[in-house]
């Protein structure tokens, strides 16, 4: 099945506020356990046509963080043994 989101500011506060009257109350947010490291993140949304012409050169952001991650010292590769 699809899932279809709502564009973004697709209504108002007040909307909002009345679906909230009517709908059941939320759930609320579950604490994290204490020592849980967390990151404050925004949303953003993203141009896939944007990203995909700056990707077209063939190499990609994810690459690089890969080959970067397992450089071994300047010049040095993995042997096949």
């Amino acid at each position: 099945f699809n899932i279809r989101f709502p564009e973004p500011n697709w209504t108002t506060e007040e909307e909002i506020k009345k679906l909230e009257a009517i709908l059941p109350a939320r759930k609320p947010v579950p604490a994290l356990p204490k020592g849980v490291i967390t990151e404050e993140v925004v949303l953003s949304a993203v141009d896939v046509h944007h990203q995909k012409s700056m990707n077209s050169n063939g190499d990609d952001a994810m690459d690089e963080d890969y080959e970067d991650a397992h450089q071994h010292g300047p010049g040095v590769q993995c042997a096949q043994q």
